[in-house]
Formats: C-alpha cells, structure tokens, sequence
C-alpha cells in the first residue's frame, strides 16, 4: 500500500529540485553576462515567492550590471530589511554607490569638456 503523503512528497521534492535548477541556471546567466535574461527569470521566481532572498539578490545583481541602480538598489534593500545581516548585499550596496558616483563623475567632466 502506498502511502498517502507519498504523491504530495514526490511533488516537493519535484518543486525543490526544479527550484534549484532554476537557480542555477540563474547564477549561470549572470556569470555569463545575460544580465537581461537573469532580471526575467529572478522576477518569475519572485512572483511565486516574493521573499526568495537568492532571487532578490541575484536580481539586484543583474540589475546593478545593467546599470539600472535605483531598481537594484531597492532589491538589496528588500534582502536587508528581510536580512540585515546579509554581507553579500551590503557589499553590492556600497560597490553600486561608489559606482554611481563614478559615472556621475564622468558625466560632469564630459559635459564640462564641451565647453573647453
């Protein structure tokens, strides 16, 4: 006789095991600098779980790379509030700052010589 929880096991570990491929292939995308394609899969990911901290984190990432700082920015945020201990994030944070105000740097000085 089978037991009744059996079909309900196979089915998580079927989710957990597809959940870990997905992250993989999400770790993959970034590594290989499909940053775009990484930022669709996290927010597929993140609509099924909304508190999925690789997710968010992987997102922010991808998001940082693409240069759009202010949506990444609220995606380390989210995994500090949910984590404030998180090292990984406030890292990106800090790194993404510094960033910014790099290209902001570079924007003045190129506008600046415009004018020379």
């Amino acid at each position: 006789m089978v037991h009744p929880h059996v079909p309900r096991l196979k089915i998580y570990l079927f989710y957990v095991a597809t959940f870990k491929f997905v992250f993989f292939l999400l770790f993959a995308g970034i590594k290989l600098g499909q940053f775009t394609g990484a930022v669709e899969d996290c927010t597929k990911v993140l609509k099924l779980e909304p508190e999925n901290i690789k997710a968010l984190l992987r997102r922010g990432t991808a998001r940082k790379s693409l240069k759009e700082f202010v949506a990444a920015k609220e995606d380390l945020e989210a995994v500090l509030k949910a984590e404030p201990n998180n090292k990984q994030a406030k890292v990106k944070l800090i790194i993404m700052f510094f960033e910014s105000l790099t290209l902001a740097a570079l924007g003045y000085f190129a506008y600046r010589a415009q004018f020379s």
